[in-house]
């Protein structure tokens, strides 16, 4: 009977520790929650693709969701080209933000739920997008090609 539960005891370990693995394995879900000891938050950029052509428009949102405290803050949104970090090509200008009930599940859209950022990038190279709230970040990076550079790689 002690064996019977031993087995027990470890089939309920090893399956609460593999659904921790996957829970918070960024390779099991498209963003890792930053946890904190407020809660959780989701920063998921929306709309970014990989590679865009020279003078092409770039669309893109931020949703930020998560649930406990909110930091009430608007987030800081820049690109940047990554051979020069100290001059955006991007930059949001961050306008008030109505702070959720730090209560309930929280989903705030930048710029809007209906709206995107849009921008241009007349210059080849890569880029990051880079969100930052408080103390948690999160960068995408993404590249710009020239218009010839696409049109011979789809040949």
């Amino acid at each position: 009977m002690k064996t019977l539960h031993l087995v027990i005891i470890l089939i309920v370990v090893a399956g609460v520790s593999v659904g921790v693995l996957i829970m918070y394995n960024p390779m099991f879900i498209k963003n890792t929650p930053l946890i904190t000891n407020k809660g959780y938050m989701e920063i998921d950029p929306q709309g970014l693709e990989k590679t865009y052509k020279t003078g092409q428009i770039i669309n893109f949102s931020v949703l930020i969701q998560g649930l406990g405290t909110y930091p009430c803050l608007p987030p800081d949104i820049v690109i940047y080209n990554n051979d020069d970090k100290e001059k955006p090509v991007f930059a949001y200008v961050a306008q008030d933000v109505s702070c959720p009930d730090s209560s309930a599940h929280y989903s705030l859209y930048f710029p809007s739920q209906n709206n995107t950022f849009s921008t241009m990038m007349n210059q080849t190279g890569n880029y990051t997008l880079d969100v930052s709230l408080g103390n948690d970040s999160y960068q995408k990076q993404f590249s710009v090609i020239s218009h010839d550079n696409m049109t011979s790689a789809n040949n």
